[in-house]
């Protein structure tokens, strides 16, 4: 339940997770605090309120690939031929975008300048492991 409070001639809502820390912010009008909680609120019932934003703008996919590369594929057997494709996938622009502002475009956009050169199955493999960094990425990191 978000608690809405006046404090220094401003409005501040506080919605409590059951198991992270308070999220709180603060609106010049009543009203504003009051939509912005409702909404909080209904997001974090959905399961659809990301708590982790400020940490998600300051990592890069780039970073999220090299921590894959570092911890999981060098336990691989396979992993000379996935090192290779990590490389290059590191060598693309968006890798230096943070998680935050990639986006689907990003990859269709990848996706089709590859689609010149490999063949299908090599591009299903590469976004195979950029969904496997990014699924263990959400449940583990």
């Amino acid at each position: 339940m978000a608690s809405i409070r006046k404090r220094h001639g401003k409005w501040q809502v506080q919605v409590r997770l059951h198991a992270e820390k308070p999220i709180s912010r603060t609106f010049n009008t009543k009203r504003d605090a009051q939509a912005w909680g409702h909404k909080t609120e209904s997001e974090i019932q959905l399961g659809t309120f990301n708590s982790k934003a400020k940490e998600l703008s300051r990592t890069t996919l780039g970073e999220l690939i090299t921590k894959y590369h570092d911890q999981v594929t060098s336990k691989k057997q396979s992993r000379s031929n996935e090192s290779i494709m990590l490389n290059a996938l590191l060598r693309q622009k968006f890798c230096d975008f943070s998680l935050l502002s990639i986006s689907p475009l990003h990859f269709t956009a990848y996706r089709d300048i590859r689609r010149e050169s490999v063949k299908a199955a090599t591009i299903n493999r590469e976004l195979d492991t950029l969904s496997h960094i990014y699924k263990l990425a959400r449940q583990e990191w």
